[in-house]
């Protein structure tokens, strides 16, 4: 049975977002307030509640923002973002309104931008990038070249790894707990694979740039509307080459083989890019170990450090892991725990987790 398979013709009651409580109302008022904004909330709904920022979507007469804000008002990732998302100005990008520090008893870290009234692709179906293919390329190559002259900020390798250090998030007690469900030594020994794996692969493509990139997408932050698409995470936003997007996107939408190259060589010569399948392979192979290092991370964050409190996280990061499974279990490390990984990542939550 193919892992992918878990979720067809099973039918989950996937607890989405709540709206936000009183005190978080209040909070939001006071944040809009203060930034100078002459903007009314008249809808507000809570689109992600994430590890960086919890971002909401106001509605004010019939106009749409997006507020991100986070208690953290030294996250690194965050600060970033506000930075590319203030220098930017794409008109494939939120549009900057104010962002930075504010002390509302805390200190609270925000972002307020002008939105739209599209809709994420993962809500209308990861097929929708190949299906809106001239858009995505509009969107793509407007960002990937406006973006070079303001971004000069390029990801390091080490910086990468750093961020998927288990010690650096689980104490004793969350080892004991996984210890209590699963073998923590020999997940450390795969998350290490996995960072051996990355940084062997990336030897051979260090300095090759074509322009500006995401370097970490998802159907979660990629939306349309009207027929135009939008990129909403800038997080990630560096210089670096635009098949290490390609091929993150490939992994994220699940892509079959039979468009894969179609895709690529459509963008590529859309963006005048040379098609060489060969590099595009290296970015591929690269990626798919971040993908797979990301997955395995953020799940164990899910169960053992937040302990389990965002169900809809987990079945989320469950039904990427699932579509990405058969390609993962191509990297060696992965394919020599295969079965370790898929029983810890998916019989804790689902009733029943698969069988060959």
């Amino acid at each position: 049975m193919k892992l992918k398979s878990i979720f067809n013709n099973r039918l989950y009651t996937m607890p989405i977002p709540s709206g936000p409580s009183d005190s978080e109302l209040k909070l939001i008022k006071t944040i809009v307030k203060k930034s100078g904004s002459d903007i009314s909330i008249d809808k507000l709904d809570l689109v992600e509640a994430g590890d960086h920022y919890d971002m909401y979507k106001i509605t004010s007469a019939g106009k749409p923002y997006s507020l991100k804000f986070s208690f953290n008002h030294e996250d690194d990732l965050f600060l970033r973002e506000i930075k590319n998302t203030k220098e930017l100005n794409n008109p494939h990008t939120p549009k900057y309104i104010d962002g930075g520090v504010l002390k509302i008893g805390d200190k609270i870290l925000y972002l307020l931008c002008e939105f739209h009234h599209g809709e994420a692709i993962m809500e209308i179906g990861r097929s929708q990038l190949i299906e809106s293919i001239r858009p995505f390329i509009k969107a793509y190559k407007s960002l990937h070249y406006s973006g070079k002259q303001d971004v000069s900020y390029i990801v390091s390798i080490n910086e990468f790894l750093d961020r998927f250090n288990l010690n650096d998030y689980m104490g004793s007690d969350q080892i004991a707990a996984i210890n209590g469900h699963s073998d923590f030594t020999k997940i450390q020994s795969i998350v290490n694979g996995l960072k051996n794996e990355i940084k062997t692969k990336h030897k051979n493509l260090i300095d090759i740039e074509t322009g500006c990139v995401l370097s970490d997408t998802n159907p979660s932050h990629i939306f349309i509307d009207r027929g135009v698409m939008h990129f909403d995470d800038l997080r990630h936003l560096s210089n670096g080459h635009a098949f290490a997007d390609l091929a993150n996107m490939i992994i994220s939408f699940s892509i079959g083989k039979q468009k894969e190259r179609t895709f690529v060589k459509e963008i590529s010569e859309s963006l005048d890019i040379p098609f060489d399948w060969n590099l595009y392979q290296q970015f591929y192979q690269l990626e798919l170990a971040k993908k797979a290092l990301s997955y395995v991370f953020r799940y164990l964050k899910e169960v053992y450090l937040y302990e389990s409190q965002r169900p809809y996280e987990i079945l989320r990061i469950i039904d990427e892991f699932s579509l990405a499974y058969e390609r993962m279990c191509k990297i060696p490390i992965f394919k020599e725990h295969k079965e370790f990984i898929r029983r810890n990542i998916t019989e804790p939550v689902l009733e029943q987790g698969p069988r060959d």
